[in-house]
């Protein structure tokens, strides 16, 4: 994973949070990528979500996910907040 990012960022890609969810298990985050050159093959609005499951205070786990709901499942069924919006 490390590696990946190390990448990425030497191609001059960016990133934000645009939305995030707290639950009993952790973050649930929307992650928005703004690639350096758009439309070489890459999507001009391209977003992913994130579960970061958290054990002591620590952040045990990192899961990769295309739509918001299993990135909630993953962090708890009572979730904190509305949730993320659909994608």
């Amino acid at each position: 994973m490390i590696a990946t990012f190390d990448r990425l960022l030497g191609q001059r890609v960016e990133s934000r949070v645009t939305e995030a969810v707290v639950g009993a298990k952790g973050v649930a985050i929307r992650l928005h990528v703004d690639w350096p050159n758009p439309g070489e093959g890459r999507e001009i609005d391209f977003f992913f979500f994130q579960a970061y499951l958290v054990s002591d205070g620590l952040v045990t786990e990192i899961q990769h996910h295309h739509d918001c709901g299993p990135a909630v499942a993953a962090i708890s069924n009572s979730v904190t907040t509305n949730g993320l919006p659909r994608s």
